[in-house]
């Protein structure tokens, strides 16, 4: 299956926000058609920040990102009505 990731947009894949390293894929889960989950970790060892990505029909409709004790320290929302921009 090869679905292109959304949040991976012209080699823009999701960036670090302690250590500013590209993150890697870890994993995707497809709910059902139009509802995707992308899995994301830093891989620098020293960091250890995971980002989980929420999308909905082909939209990021929010970003989080997560320590390493399981407490998210980030979320970013989409906001339809500014253009498609994220709000934090």
């Amino acid at each position: 299956m090869n679905r292109k990731l959304s949040y991976c947009k012209d080699n823009q894949c999701p960036h670090c926000p302690q250590c500013k390293f590209i993150m890697d894929l870890d994993d995707v889960d497809y709910n059902f058609k139009g509802n995707q989950n992308e899995y994301w970790c830093c891989p620098n060892y020293d960091c250890d920040i995971s980002t989980f990505v929420k999308v909905r029909y082909g939209r990021v409709i929010s970003v989080e990102f997560i320590n390493e004790l399981g407490k998210t320290i980030k979320t970013i929302k989409y906001n339809e009505l500014d253009g498609g921009e994220f709000d934090e």
